[in-house]
């Protein structure tokens, strides 16, 4: 496949290296870039399925501190090592000396919360600090694999902004991926020097300018445009709503730009907005993701 300057396929070659130009018919343009989503779409889902083989059938063998005795004792009663992490107690409520702590503390969701780490590109499985406190909500690598997966061929060489930035990891993830530059944005002190902490883990500083500030300030102050907007306030605020709107009235989206809204599924969007057309939407559990484009 060749590609345009906007990273979006131009025309297909042939076995004898002859091109055919699919760019001048909207609807086999419109038909590729459809089959591109949908492969990638699979190829996720195919590997969330072997992930989730490989947990069912674990016998435990890797988890050190437990006797052969202890393990089969442990299989019979929970059968995986999933339904483990599910069903365990403290010890003295129900099944004695089943804890969280100890060898099965890898399983618990203390264990796993503040893991994050670049999925792809330069800066593959850095992982990266979150801020303190509940002021922050990492994306879930499963949101953040669907969200790069349907925007692929929108981020490299693109300028992107990363609004509510907090560990940053969104817009460190489009730099690793090719985006050009990116600008961080978040108003409270502590992410800010997360932000820069992981983009020197990732040594994608030279490629990033990271702002203090509110959102509504830095957005009705901002003379510049980008091709990338990534927007996952928190849920429960009206930020995302204020955010579309005050886009839509000024100039910082580029013709063939596109907005990234992350939200939680209870929580429905405007169809219409002024300025800019709903493309797509995609559900992950309890997220949901919904891109917009210039209209």
């Amino acid at each position: 496949m060749v590609k345009d300057d906007k990273h979006r396929t131009r025309a297909l070659v042939t076995a004898e290296g002859a091109e055919i130009a699919i760019s001048a018919v909207p609807s086999v343009f419109a038909l590729i870039g459809r089959i591109q989503e949908e492969t990638h779409r699979f190829a996720i889902t195919y590997q969330r399925t072997l992930r989730s083989r490989r947990m069912k059938a674990s016998g435990l063998e890797d988890i050190p501190g437990i006797g052969e005795k202890r393990r089969q004792a442990l299989l019979k009663k929970f059968r995986s090592v999933k339904a483990i992490h599910k069903q365990t107690q403290p010890a003295g409520a129900g099944a004695p000396g089943i804890r969280r702590a100890g060898c099965l503390s890898a399983f618990s969701p203390a264990g796993r919360r503040n893991r994050m780490r670049v999925i792809t590109g330069t800066a593959r499985g850095v992982p990266l600090k979150a801020p303190k406190g509940m002021d922050t909500r990492p994306t879930m690598d499963q949101v953040k694999e669907g969200i790069f997966s349907a925007i692929q061929f929108e981020i490299e060489g693109r300028t992107a902004l990363d609004l509510f930035a907090g560990s940053g990891q969104l817009g460190i993830e489009a730099l690793s991926r090719g985006a050009a530059h990116c600008t961080f944005v978040d108003k409270g002190k502590e992410p800010i020097a997360v932000i820069r902490e992981n983009l020197k883990k990732t040594r994608l500083e030279d490629h990033a300018t990271v702002a203090q500030a509110d959102y509504s300030s830095y957005l009705k102050t901002c003379r510049t445009q980008f091709d990338l907007i990534l927007l996952d306030p928190p849920y429960a605020e009206i930020f995302l709503e204020t955010a579309l709107k005050i886009i839509s009235e000024i100039d910082i989206l580029t013709n063939s730009g596109i907005i990234v809204c992350e939200r939680s599924f209870e929580k429905s969007l405007p169809d219409e907005i002024p300025g800019l057309v709903r493309y797509r939407d995609y559900r992950y559990g309890k997220a949901a993701v919904t891109i917009f484009r210039r209209g």
